[in-house]
């Protein structure tokens, strides 16, 4: 999924700017890949500010998404056993 969506990111950015290019890359990588692994997305949302120099956000938006995923998986595992019994 992560290769995929690179490899997609890359042939699209060299098509002209069209609306049917824009239509293509939602279709493609927020409907297709995104949708078949969310993790690619991510990745791809932290290549992009990795690329724009924006360390300080990269790190925050990598490490705040895992440990708050992480942290709702404890507190729903919890929850559900507390729940259950």
């Amino acid at each position: 999924g992560g290769l995929g969506i690179g490899l997609l990111v890359g042939w699209l950015a060299s098509l002209p700017v069209a609306q049917d290019a824009d239509r293509l890359r939602l279709l493609l990588i927020v409907g297709v890949l995104g949708g078949f692994t969310t993790f690619s997305a991510y990745a791809l949302d932290l290549v992009m500010l990795m690329e724009r120099r924006a360390w300080g956000l990269m790190v925050a938006y990598g490490a705040g998404s895992v440990i708050v995923s992480v942290a709702g998986c404890l507190m729903g595992l919890l929850l559900m056993r507390k729940w259950i019994g």
